[in-house]
């Protein structure tokens, strides 16, 4: 077999990550990812997102009345901006020289499995961030004299206070310390997880973590890099507490927090199927007020919870005498417990990307990613997958995606406390 050169790079590529392919690696990122709408295109600086939050006022009982009225729908518009996010691959240029006979293939599947690796990850860091509220934090690290988990900054060792925030993580991935969940700043300096333990949230560290200048017990973690620059998802447009006075994509959205932030109930007392019937009577409230693209229909209510919560949620209704709720539906053959609410028919997916503390109640119609170009996508903007690095004798491919998602009615959503 001839040798591979630069210039098959490319031809290779299209060849191994055609449509079908590129579907398989960054399609498959869970039950409720996978069902958001995703358009490719992007016009102009800004993604101009008007809302409803009122409608026409201008009636009356007396004729006269209605007429001295100018009441009319209000609308707020939002202005989204996109969001960047880059990853890269690297290829040695030895090894490509190299690439002879049977080696040639070894490039070949080295090269494969390089980009799918990366497209994996990139994959896997939009269903985390479409949970997210753009602040890129993973967890929470347990305090000092935790009895059972504590985290001493001056070793290897630190534990997340929800265990379940492991899956967050990675080895490998370098990752920084912030003293706030969003809004402060990122503490100097960083270390790289060398150990991950799910089933007890300790992450080992390749150094100690007070190398993170100032770093604390209780301090949040984030991945280095991104921290308060990640895409504003679920926790951003359906917050758990009511929006405040803080412009939010240049809305301030006090008029109406539930028809411009989404519905919300903190689960207290109640069962999580009570939890959930209760927010859904408010999502179909509130989204009565909103107006979506007519062909999108009728309200069409999804749930997405923890895994751990769709097991407590299951057993809840296997206590309760229920039957024969769980199916398989989706394109992947996610399993779903459908549940009557007030708002109709609801099917529940466990998500083990969605936080632990929180289920959303999500109206599928009224949610887009929007995008230019696939997201990801392998970067060829000037037709080439592969360039030389400057500083090191090797190649470079990157991917990415310039993207952000929006909602066209929140009051038809909610979010659930637990």
């Amino acid at each position: 077999m001839a040798g591979v050169a630069l210039s098959d790079h490319d031809a290779v590529i299209r060849d191994l990550f055609d449509e079908d392919k590129m579907q398989e690696l960054t399609g498959d990122e869970g039950p409720v990812v996978s069902r958001i709408r995703k358009l490719t295109e992007w016009s102009g600086d800004q993604w101009l997102l008007p809302i409803q939050y009122a409608t026409n006022q201008s009636v009356s009982a007396t004729f006269a009345t209605m007429q001295s009225l100018a009441v009319f729908n209000k609308f707020k518009q939002f202005a989204i901006d996109p969001y960047e996010y880059f990853g890269r691959v690297l290829f040695s240029r030895r090894f490509l020289k190299q690439a002879k006979g049977e080696n040639a293939m070894a490039y070949v599947d080295g090269m494969e499995n390089e980009w799918a690796g990366l497209l994996k990850t990139l994959t896997l860091e939009r269903a985390f961030q479409f949970y997210g509220n753009g602040s890129g934090c993973r967890g929470q690290l347990t305090t000092a004299a935790d009895p059972l988990r504590p985290t001493d900054v001056t070793t290897v060792t630190a534990y997340l206070q929800n265990p379940q925030d492991s899956v967050y993580f990675y080895v490998g991935m370098e990752v920084g310390l912030a003293a706030a969940a969003t809004g402060g700043a990122s503490r100097a300096n960083s270390v790289t997880l060398d150990g991950i333990d799910p089933e007890t949230g300790k992450l080992t560290a390749d150094i100690r973590w007070d190398t993170i200048t100032g770093g604390a017990a209780e301090d949040y973690v984030h991945r280095k890099g991104d921290y308060d620059l990640d895409l504003l998802g679920l926790a951003a447009w359906v917050p758990p507490t009511a929006p405040g006075a803080a412009p939010f994509e240049g809305v301030v959205r006090t008029a109406h927090t539930a028809a411009l932030g989404g519905n919300r109930l903190t689960l207290g007392g109640l069962s999580i199927a009570e939890g959930l019937r209760t927010l859904a009577a408010q999502c179909r409230i509130y989204g009565a007020q909103s107006v979506r693209e007519k062909s999108d229909g009728g309200m069409s209510l999804i749930c997405t919870m923890h895994t751990d919560r769709w097991t407590e949620l299951e057993t809840e209704l296997h206590t309760d005498g229920i039957r024969d709720f769980v199916h398989e539906v989706g394109e992947f053959g996610f399993p779903a417990i459908r549940m009557r609410t007030p708002a109709g028919p609801v099917d529940v997916y466990g998500d083990p990307m969605c936080p632990y503390s929180y289920a959303w109640l999500l109206d599928t119609k009224t949610w887009k990613f929007r995008s230019a170009g696939k997201m990801p996508e392998i970067v060829d903007d000037d037709g080439q997958k592969i360039l030389r690095e400057a500083a090191a004798n090797q190649f470079e491919g990157r991917a990415g995606w310039i993207a952000a998602l929006g909602c066209g009615a929140p009051g038809n959503n909610g979010c659930l406390t637990f």
